[in-house]
């Protein structure tokens, strides 16, 4: 008798977190898309911190105030109707800056032979020329933890105040270039967007380099869209009674629904590594068209390549991401 592969797992129970863990793509859709979920306040969390510990996070919670993602119901709507506009007015500067600062990269660091590491040199520098133009301001991806980290529930209190200092200093340099107002969205736009793309890029080109490896760049059978997500999780809080994938859920409980499920192979719509509905990520559109411009460009090169090692980025909890990506080039 033949044995059969054994059932993929739909939802887990994670005591460590007081969690449940939600793997089923059909019911992520569905969860993502309803009312019966609501998003984590982080606003409440970091004010926790303040009075508990008696520290100052003014400026992560001003941060906090213009992020769509930790918001619910008519706060959610507002910023959400203004980061829309912002987007839109952006947008194409954005996407021009990405490219031109892509084919400068290409051109040092990918054309001549030689070992390098391809998320310093070839993805950082144009997700962060990308990301200021959009949002405004600008701040290090390499040095961890980055300000995107601020919703890593799992990060010590020195790295939670290293972002604060930090995010102290970007409010600063930019309160004598915009409005407050102004000010506080650019931050939360730069705060969400750039780990989420670099870290989705980092792990999508590593994927489809390991998959095409004996091949030249111009032979790699490039996926048209992220085939990993750098964002693996997105958690919420449930608000009634319910079922879940034939389980049980108490009003209170906490659901991760895992997006990186989507993740190749999964042959499905992979744009659920952006949320669905009222949800679903803004900077998709912007996401895609990095990506597709960063494959096209390396497409065009006939190069060879080899030793490609991959480091995870460390300490973690929160993204997907490479650290380095390093490999070498040849004819």
């Amino acid at each position: 008798m033949l044995s059969s592969s054994p059932a993929p797992i739909s939802l887990a129970r994670n005591h460590r977190l007081d969690a449940w863990e939600v793997y089923d793509a059909g019911e992520i859709s569905r969860l993502l898309a309803s009312d019966t979920l609501r998003v984590i306040d982080f606003r409440e969390i970091y004010s926790n911190f303040s009075d508990r510990l008696n520290f100052d996070f003014s400026h992560t919670l001003r941060a906090l105030d213009k992020v769509a993602l930790g918001l619910n119901g008519c706060e959610h709507s507002a910023v959400r109707r203004e980061t829309t506009v912002h987007f839109r007015n952006r947008k194409v500067q954005a996407e021009e800056a990405f490219k031109s600062k892509l084919s400068k990269c290409v051109e040092s660091s990918v054309v001549p032979d030689g070992r390098i590491d391809l998320v310093d040199a070839l993805l950082m520098p144009p997700v962060m020329a990308m990301m200021s133009e959009l949002s405004g301001v600008s701040s290090s991806l390499s040095d961890v933890p980055t300000i995107s980290q601020i919703f890593d529930a799992r990060m010590s209190l020195n790295r939670r105040k290293s972002i604060e200092y930090r995010l102290r200093e970007i409010f600063d340099e930019a309160s004598g270039r915009m409005t407050s107002e102004e000010a506080t969205l650019a931050v939360a736009i730069f705060m969400v967007g750039a780990d989420s793309i670099l870290a989705s890029m980092s792990v999508s080109l590593y994927h489809d380099l390991k998959k095409s490896l004996g091949r030249r760049l111009s032979e790699v059978d490039w996926s048209p869209a992220f085939p990993k997500t750098g964002v693996p999780y997105v958690d919420r809080i449930a608000t009634e009674d319910m079922e879940v994938c034939g389980i049980s859920i108490s009003s209170g409980d906490r659901l991760r629904l895992r997006l990186d499920t989507f993740d190749a192979p999964y042959e499905g719509d992979t744009s659920g590594h952006f949320g669905f509905a009222r949800h679903t990520c803004l900077g998709k559109a912007l996401s895609i068209s990095a990506w597709q411009a960063l494959t096209e460009e390396l497409s065009r090169i006939g190069k060879g390549y080899s030793n490609l090692e991959a480091t995870q980025r460390r300490p973690d909890f929160l993204f997907n991401s490479l650290q380095s990506l390093e490999v070498t080039f040849h004819d």
